[in-house]
């Protein structure tokens, strides 16, 4: 196995987390619309909770809990050992895979807003 070096590392972390944190923002956007047109349901159980709080509430619990997430990692990430670099690094690459995949979604179910304001 290739020891993650540190500055390609460094790289991707911020690639990553930019990436996670404006697709987060997408997704919570896109989200608010489904839900708000009656085309879908809030699929996180903690996200519905503050849903029920209404739109500010949701979008401040959805934005909290990945913004929150990065910070915990930039603040750590001077520690992190070559094994914890990889084991953030496959995390925010499954992190990305799965975002990746709800965008997609929203993406290709974009064509039902319209029906929806027929």
């Amino acid at each position: 196995m290739h020891a993650v070096r540190a500055p390609r590392f460094a790289r991707f972390f911020s690639f990553a987390l930019a990436a996670l944190l404006v697709m987060n923002v997408a997704d919570a956007i896109l989200t608010l619309v489904w839900i708000e047109t009656g085309l879908a349901l809030e699929a996180n159980p903690l996200v519905e909770l503050a849903l029920r709080g209404g739109p500010v509430s949701f979008m401040a619990a959805k934005l909290a809990m990945v913004s929150g997430a990065a910070l915990v990692l930039i603040r750590l990430r001077a520690r992190f050992t070559q094994r914890a670099r990889r084991l953030v690094g496959a995390g925010l690459s499954a992190a990305l895979v799965l975002y990746a995949s709800v965008m997609t979604f929203h993406v290709a179910h974009l064509p039902l807003l319209e029906l929806a304001f027929i």
